[in-house]
């Protein structure tokens, strides 16, 4: 028989476990009998609960979100109650991203996020040992994921529980035995070029115009450029005038535009981004010239004459750069309506360098014109092409 009194019991309880599972890290404000604000913070569920107290709501309200905010809040918490992930937040923000570019930070807090905290979410950094590590890395390359991922995942998980044996915060860092992942684990994906008749397709489709008359495409030049140069689609962005040699056919590749998550104090996400222009490159061999070709001179002529007053080769009407986004969805309507899915501005890149082996280009001048940071990346890359031209010469004998 259906009870009501015992499904609205069973309700309230379950919103008021919802509630204390929900102050964890975000506080909680109340006023007392004598009319004082009082607020409750306890970052973990295994750190003591600090106290703040003021006359006014408000007044309460800020020193919760200063506490909150302050990198060292949870640095108080004695090593042997604090949670591995709440050590690694530590670490990551107070030691490790004031040494790398904040594009860097991004990726390896997306990794911390999605590999490590749902697998360590309640876990003590002193409980861990080298045997459920180990487990962990070995589920990690069976799962599916890159090479790049897991290597990623190790590096932290190690460089981190190394900080914390230096610190005197643990005995001995129970990464030392785990053995890291190895690239011949690891299946080399096939990257993803366009056929000659694909790009022969896009290329007709970019073309088109609109009943008025305007291109359907405004950044056709854009494409025509990557498929011709192989740039990355930051690095096009990222170009102005002066960056243009076309006396000397060569564009000098030195700066890339980057999305850059916005973020609290405390390194948090704040749910906002925006693109910024760095002027380090990945690698050394990012800095390089860019010999230019027929098409991609014709394109760059084009953009020249359609943005004058504009100090950058793909402009906005209002004179910006545009968000490189704006590349991937008109590439990506332009494939659509081709009946062709699944690629991306990147893949252009890929189809420049299919084209150049294809025609015997030599793997290091490939390479060099990538800007790639050394030959075995871009053989790796293009291995299957490399080998069906080896198969092609061979067959020459025939």
């Amino acid at each position: 028989m259906f009870n009501f009194s015992e499904l609205l019991l069973r309700m309230v309880w379950e919103v008021s476990m919802r509630k204390k599972k929900a102050t964890y890290g975000n506080g909680s404000i109340y006023q007392r009998a004598d009319g004082m604000w009082t607020a409750k913070y306890k970052p973990t569920p295994y750190s003591k609960t600090k106290y703040l107290y003021a006359k006014t709501e408000r007044g309460v309200r800020q020193k919760l979100n200063d506490l909150k905010n302050a990198p060292e809040t949870l640095i108080t918490i004695s090593p042997k109650d604090i949670l591995l992930i709440d050590y690694i937040a530590i670490w990551f923000r107070t030691y490790k991203r004031p040494k790398i570019k904040q594009s860097t930070f991004d990726r390896l807090d997306a990794v911390i996020r999605n590999q490590i905290t749902p697998k360590f979410k309640y876990r003590l950094l002193k409980d861990i040992s080298s045997d459920e590590f180990q487990q962990f890395i070995n589920d990690l390359v069976e799962s599916g994921l890159s090479y790049s991922v897991v290597k990623k995942t190790y590096d932290i998980l190690n460089s981190c529980l190394k900080h914390a044996t230096l610190k005197g915060d643990i005995p001995k860092n129970p990464m030392e035995l785990v053995q890291g992942p190895s690239p011949s684990g690891f299946e080399s994906k096939q990257v993803r070029a366009l056929t000659a008749e694909e790009e022969k397709a896009i290329l007709q489709e970019l073309e088109t115009k609109w009943t008025t008359g305007n291109l359907r495409y405004p950044y056709k030049d854009a494409f025509i450029i990557m498929l011709n140069t192989g740039l990355r689609e930051g690095e096009l962005v990222a170009l102005d005038w002066d960056d243009i040699d076309f006396e000397g056919k060569t564009i000098k590749v030195h700066k890339t535009t980057v999305m850059i998550k916005d973020r609290l104090p405390d390194g948090r996400l704040s749910g906002k981004c925006h693109q910024e222009v760095q002027y380090t490159p990945k690698t050394k061999s990012g800095n390089r010239d860019v010999p230019i070709n027929n098409h991609a001179l014709a394109a760059l002529e084009r953009l020249h004459e359609a943005n004058s007053g504009s100090q950058y080769v793909l402009s906005t009407e209002n004179k910006n750069r545009p968000v490189v986004n704006v590349l991937y969805k008109q590439l990506k309507r332009a494939a659509d309506r081709c009946g062709i899915y699944g690629i991306s501005p990147h893949t252009l890149r890929h189809t420049f360098a299919t084209r150049l082996f294809e025609k015997g280009a030599n793997v290091k001048d490939v390479s060099v014109i990538l800007g790639h940071s050394n030959v075995n990346i871009t053989y790796n890359t293009y291995i299957h092409v490399i080998r069906e031209r080896k198969d092609d010469v061979v067959a020459l004998l025939n």
